[in-house]
């Protein structure tokens, strides 16, 4: 980010899940900025907050980059330029794990443990705005893990027990909601008008984005899968526990064949196959 490297660092001054002590810890929660070339420190902000290990958002708003920092019990917005805070907003939580995402003056941030909610929170305000710019909040089949993804008037939300929401964005209520199978960490991806939700035994399902919820296929590969999808082009890259996945469509496969042409001509495929031909892979084609 303008040959800065940004770190979120929202850890604990005394011990949690065992017994070690660390002493002459001062300072848990802070956000460091560093020049990307030389390790320097440009600037370093401390907060006070719950421990967190969600990822920043950088934004740009009105000729400035802003950075959204979700914490343990706040988020925060900082001119990313110099760390000077420039809002924030209060919810009960802890163990933040999903990024924001934004679209259209919005930004959506899911609150964490141990009820996690997803507030809709108008951009552009100043100082606390706990009680002025939440726009709507969602207590229902909101991700502790997965973040995530904006497909037009749309967001989709993963739970950790598979189960897929699509939300209105203008006001968060729930157009249909469908249970994938199986427990989630990876993050949803977008590619076009299709959705990639993997589960963690495996099995990636291809949905169509809209109002409406449509099945398209599902690949299944042998191992788990926590870490999200990566796209590069036409190549979709998927790290299971032993392997990394480099799938495309049309892909040989060893003894011949190919994966199934993509009839949409836009992206990635519904169904692809890596070169040990360990995927296997169904196709919905109803109307």
């Amino acid at each position: 980010m303008n040959g800065l490297l940004v770190l979120a660092c929202d850890g604990m001054a005394g011990p949690f899940y065992d017994k070690v002590s660390r002493a002459g810890v001062e300072s848990p929660q802070f956000l460091i900025a560093l020049d990307a070339e030389t390790g320097e420190i440009r600037w370093k902000t401390i907060r006070e907050s719950r421990h967190s290990y969600a990822t920043p958002l950088v934004i740009r708003r009105q000729e400035r980059d802003e950075l959204i920092a979700p914490g343990g019990d706040h988020v925060w917005a900082y001119d990313a330029a110099t760390g000077t805070e420039l809002w924030r907003c209060r919810y009960e939580g802890y163990s933040v794990i999903p990024r924001p995402v934004t679209a259209d003056g919005v930004v959506y941030v899911a609150t964490g443990y141990d009820s996690a909610s997803l507030l809709a929170i108008d951009l552009g305000g100043k100082g606390d705005v706990t009680g002025s710019r939440i726009k709507w909040r969602l207590s229902q089949g909101v991700p502790f893990t997965p973040s995530a993804v904006v497909v037009g008037p749309h967001i989709y939300l993963l739970s950790d027990n598979g189960i897929l929401s699509c939300v209105a964005r203008d006001d968060g209520r729930v157009a249909w909601k469908q249970r994938l199978g199986g427990n989630a960490s990876a993050s949803l991806t977008a590619i076009g008008e299709k959705l990639y939700c993997q589960s963690e035994d495996g099995q990636t399902h291809v949905i169509l984005a809209g109002d409406q919820f449509q099945k398209r296929g599902v690949n299944r590969l042998k191992g788990r899968t926590f870490a999200s999808l990566a796209v590069a082009g036409p190549r979709i890259l998927l790290r299971s526990d032993k392997f990394l996945y480099c799938l495309m469509e049309g892909a040989s496969v060893p003894g011949g064949g190919a994966t199934p042409a993509n009839p949409a001509g836009d992206g990635p495929g519904d169904l692809e196959i890596d070169a040990s031909g360990d995927v296997e892979a169904s196709r919905d084609d109803s109307p």
